[in-house]
């Protein structure tokens, strides 16, 4: 959904399922029937095992470990590629990282904290049981009735808060930015076919799965998932009782090993007597306990801990119990029906997988091998008679001759899947690579011999009357030569500039960077692509030919040409440390010190909106040199002016 659209239309099919159960608690009414959920989101969850907000979790998780390897990847270096299952099931994921479910819930629980902290209402502050995400929006479950805050509709009495269905979610984002969470321990329980819930946990709040044991096994696990990947949870801190911690290279570091004695400890610590103090910072860290593995219940150290911390555990005395079966689950007491997260064994092997090739760290690759590009003087500047663009803008194909196609986009893209496979590939590859369903089904012959038809028109003929795209012969699609890519013509010309001369070079440079943009590079979601590196290589790709020609262009004393390479490598990633550095030595050339101060906060801020991380300790060192007061005359100074870097 657009960031303009309103809340309801947001929430349509929050869930995979065939229906609602009707089975939803006393002033909880059971949401309507989805009208179909997407396929992308069913097969997300059949792939993974977890509940719809998990899997969301999981593929917002994903691109933010990716995108924070680029960012902070060094020249030379490249993160190691997945093996072909990981990487085709991070392709299937990799759309869901866009879905906003996950922000309106956010955004909800930020406005919820602001709306209370206005409004000033002496008394308890309101107890929230349970969290729905639906058709309707965002809806909250009191323990009691209250008079809804700004922002909320109250419903039943006041026992169902609702987000005003008239906000957008940029709205609501503004309202409760720079806001806390009220809720910071929000995980998710799971489904019902039409919706999805979330218990808060939090003081008091205990968690009991009862039921067969190797479900309940599961059942923690989605649970720890979601502790793991959803992005309110990176400022919950996790003690976990008989269960390892995830690998440190996850950056999951709110989850921890924990014991029965450290629990008494926190417990003693927290015993004195305190009022509700949730709004009176933003940021309210909230713990939450998991005890699992072979770990034995201490229901006396439980019970103190929990009056401070919430409590998800595998029996035991509790205020809420997922109650499990062969068909479900039932949460109590509420009596609420729902499908929750059972991961088989081999799904979490796979989430595993997905989360360590994300977070595996890049490593030093040659910088290119001889035969990667042309002999200088055929190098590919200019396109063919038609090129395939992936760079400029929105994908599409440029050149005389071209023709309009009903299911363009396709015939773009099986252009591309051939272009990119040396210019001819097997009929039988493409159906079951381009043409691969959802459900891990493939299109039917007559569906792909109609796009490759469309494509074959889109393309046109050659001024002697062949066509740029011939039917296939003996199974095989060829693609003529004179069709260009235009990410094929970038990536020869970024390496044949390593070989030249550095003011050749820089003039390559130039014009490879030019064949980026207008805008934000963008590049096409097709999962083949991202599932044979194509995107990541191609980002990392431009980044360092972007740092290439800053470089260049500042030993060659020209900060303006380098600051205009770090705005073209920037349209791939925004906050590449890489990048910074060079604008950071550009101001530096330029003497301008707020430009400096500038670019340096900003990759502080894109940084800490992934994971929580923050710039390297070169970067940081490196800014603080060029930022530093200049020192006085007669004091060791020389002239006493600030000397830029480099001089």
């Amino acid at each position: 959904a657009a960031r303009g659209t309103r809340a309801p239309a947001s929430f349509a099919d929050a869930a995979p399922g065939g229906g609602s159960r009707e089975t939803a608690p006393p002033g909880l009414p059971a949401a309507p029937s989805p009208r179909g959920t997407p396929a992308p989101l069913v097969a997300a969850v059949a792939l993974v095992g977890l509940s719809s907000l998990g899997a969301l979790a999981l593929a917002r998780r994903l691109a933010v470990l990716r995108r924070l390897a680029e960012c902070l990847r060094r020249p030379g270096e490249r993160p190691p590629p997945p093996d072909a299952r990981t990487a085709w099931a991070e392709a299937l994921l990799g759309p869901l990282a866009d879905e906003e479910r996950l922000e309106w819930i956010d955004a909800t629980n930020r406005l919820l904290w602001r709306s209370l902290r206005d409004a000033g209402a002496a008394g308890p502050l309101p107890a929230v049981t349970l969290v729905r995400v639906g058709r309707d929006g965002v809806e909250l479950l009191l323990d009691s009735p209250r008079a809804a805050t700004d922002g909320f509709v109250a419903a039943d009495g006041g026992r169902r808060w609702v987000l005003d269905p008239g906000l957008r979610l940029d709205e609501v984002q503004a309202l409760g930015a720079g806001c806390g969470r009220f809720l910071p321990a929000l995980v998710p329980l799971g489904d019902d076919g039409a919706s999805s819930y979330l218990l808060p946990l939090g003081p008091g709040r205990r968690l009991v799965i009862e039921g067969d044991p190797d479900d309940c096994r599961r059942a923690l696990t989605a649970v720890l998932v979601a502790l793991r990947t959803l992005p309110w949870a990176e400022e919950t801190g996790v003690e976990l009782v008989g269960i390892a911690p995830p690998p440190a290279a996850e950056r999951s570091y709110q989850l921890s090993p924990s014991s029965y004695a450290e629990l008494a400890d926190l417990a003693a610590r927290a015993a004195a007597p305190r009022p509700d103090e949730r709004l009176r910072a933003a940021f309210t860290p909230a713990v939450v306990v998991v005890v699992g593995g072979a770990a034995p219940l201490d229901e006396e150290v439980l019970g103190s801990v929990g009056a401070h911390a919430g409590v998800v555990s595998l029996g035991g005395q509790g205020s809420d119990h997922l109650v499990l079966d062969e068909t479900g689950a039932v949460l109590e007491p509420l009596g609420l029906s729902l499908a929750p997260a059972r991961p088989t064994p081999e799904q979490l092997r796979l989430v595993d997988d997905l989360l360590a090739a994300a977070a595996a760290p890049a490593t030093l690759v040659p910088a290119g091998t001889p035969g990667d590009a042309d002999e200088p003087g055929a190098l590919p500047r200019a396109p063919g008679p038609v090129e395939i663009r992936l760079l400029a803008g929105e994908v599409h194909l440029a050149g005389d001759g071209i023709h309009a196609v009903p299911d363009a986009a396709r015939a773009v893209e099986v252009c591309a899947y051939v272009a990119l496979h040396g210019g001819a590939v097997e009929l039988e590859e493409l159906r079951h690579t381009v043409f691969r369903r959802a459900d891990g089904g493939t299109a039917a012959p007559s569906r792909v011999a109609n796009v490759c038809s469309a494509a074959r028109r889109a393309l046109g003929r050659g001024p002697t009357g062949h066509p740029y795209l011939p039917a296939a012969t003996a199974g095989h699609l060829r693609l003529d030569p004179a069709v260009t890519l235009d990410a094929q013509r970038f990536c020869r010309l970024a390496v044949a500039a390593r070989r030249l001369p550095p003011a050749d070079a820089l003039d390559t440079l130039v014009h490879a960077l030019g064949l980026v943009g207008p805008g934000r590079l963008v590049l096409p979601r097709w999962a083949w692509f991202a599932a044979e590196g194509h995107a990541r290589a191609l980002i990392a790709a431009v980044v360092d030919a972007a740092h290439h020609c800053a470089q260049l262009a500042l030993a060659a004393g020209d900060p303006a040409r380098a600051r205009w390479a770090v705005e073209q490598g920037r349209l791939a990633e925004p906050a590449s440390e890489l990048l910074t550095r060079d604008l950071l030595a550009a101001c530096a050339d330029g003497d301008d010190l707020p430009g400096a101060h500038a670019a340096y906060a900003a990759l502080e801020g894109a940084l800490e909106g992934l994971a929580g991380a923050e710039p390297s300790s070169a970067t940081r060192a490196l800014h603080a040199t060029l930022t530093a007061a200049p020192p006085c005359a007669g004091t060791g100074g020389g002239d006493g002016k600030r000397r830029p870097l480099g001089s």
